[in-house]
């Protein structure tokens, strides 16, 4: 009796060591992709949760393959420096799509606010502040070709901006796209100018990139 009881006992605890062997393994393999997202991406937590449509293709709302849908989650790699990040405008030229569209696709807090929500956008065109501090330049506009870009100021040039620069057919609903230098603000900034796809306008001077 005493034999059968001990092999009664050895059977459960058998079970429960089994048990915490499983959820022990199971942990660390979950810990183990959340250190290599960390380890990919530099940054904790290490993805994000789409909650609107504004990077979406389509006038129905629907999913569709290749692009940020509403409650997507999207690793965010952190960056180095603004030559990390190809634009519209540049991808464009070298042909560099992300997610539907020329370009790369940034996620930034709106004039550097961590209170509120960030924002996920294509980084359409970066502009750098001249030296006069009244004026942009864009040299990503020297290599575009002329029928995707034009200015309302008819004495502006690629690298002396203070009208509006249009940029033409953009985006799968082949709009044209205003982005009024001028209006952008007092001190100007240099920073990247975003869009999301299913938007019909740009972000600034509302949301900043900085």
């Amino acid at each position: 009796m005493a034999d059968l009881e001990r092999r009664r006992k050895l059977k459960k605890y058998s079970g429960v060591i089994l048990l915490v062997r499983d959820a022990c393994i199971a942990v660390a393999l979950v810990a183990l992709v959340l250190l290599a997202m960390y380890a990919y991406t530099g940054q904790w937590p290490p993805m994000v949760v789409i909650e609107s449509n504004s990077m979406m293709h389509g006038v129905d709302n629907h999913s569709h393959v290749g692009t940020i849908d509403t409650g997507d989650l999207v690793l965010v790699q952190v960056i180095d420096s603004v030559s990390d990040i190809e634009t519209y405008t540049e991808g464009f030229v070298s042909g560099h799509r992300t997610y539907g569209d020329y370009g790369d696709v940034i996620v930034y807090n709106p004039d550097g606010n961590e209170q509120v929500t960030p924002i996920i956008h294509r980084a359409m065109i970066f502009l750098m502040v001249n030296a006069d501090g009244d004026s942009y330049r864009a040299e990503s506009l020297r290599d575009l070709e002329a029928y995707k870009w034009s200015l309302s100021n008819p004495t502006d040039t690629w690298d002396h901006l203070t009208g509006t620069l249009y940029l033409n057919d953009v985006g799968w609903q082949g709009t044209t796209v205003a982005i009024n230098v001028g209006g952008l603000g007092v001190p100007y900034r240099s920073g990247f100018i975003t869009k999301g796809d299913h938007n019909d306008g740009i972000d600034q001077p509302i949301a900043r990139a900085t």
